[in-house]
């Protein structure tokens, strides 16, 4: 799999998710996928190193979702493909690139899915109650 095809599964994911929405607040190069206001995922191409921006030729596309504090370091040890979160709380976020060669395949494309769906579960576990758009704890399970 390579990035195109990462951001691809991951807006389709995202978008089937409940009273889930794509916005560009800030500005076109970042994709930001909220519910309810909250944002669960950002999608952007990084530039290369050296590049003056992410229209550059190249450069590397990510994901940014958020993840429980206590499997984020899990998470990073077990796949070289995940990082922590770009421009975010390193303690909430986690980066994820397209691993390419042997780590690619239906277990990391069905791992993107759940990550995506954990990220919108987290967040709207921290919504109140009135607003969220289904039961955290028993959405996606």
């Amino acid at each position: 799999m390579d990035g195109r095809a990462l951001h691809e599964l991951a807006d389709e994911v995202a978008l089937q998710l409940p009273v889930a929405e794509l916005t560009h607040p800030f500005g076109p190069e970042w994709d930001v996928y909220k519910v309810v206001g909250k944002i669960f995922m950002l999608r952007s191409r990084l530039p290369d190193h050296g590049a003056k921006d992410v229209d550059a030729p190249g450069g590397t596309r990510i994901i940014v979702l958020k993840a429980d504090p206590g499997d984020v370091h899990a998470l990073q040890r077990a796949h070289p493909f995940i990082f922590p979160g770009y421009h975010l709380n390193k303690k909430h976020w986690i980066t994820v690139v397209a691993p390419g060669g042997a780590a690619d395949g239906d277990d990391f494309r069905q791992l993107v899915r759940e990550l995506v769906t954990d990220s919108y579960r987290n967040v709207v576990l921290g919504l109140p109650k009135a607003k969220r758009p289904v039961d955290p704890m028993e959405f996606g399970s």
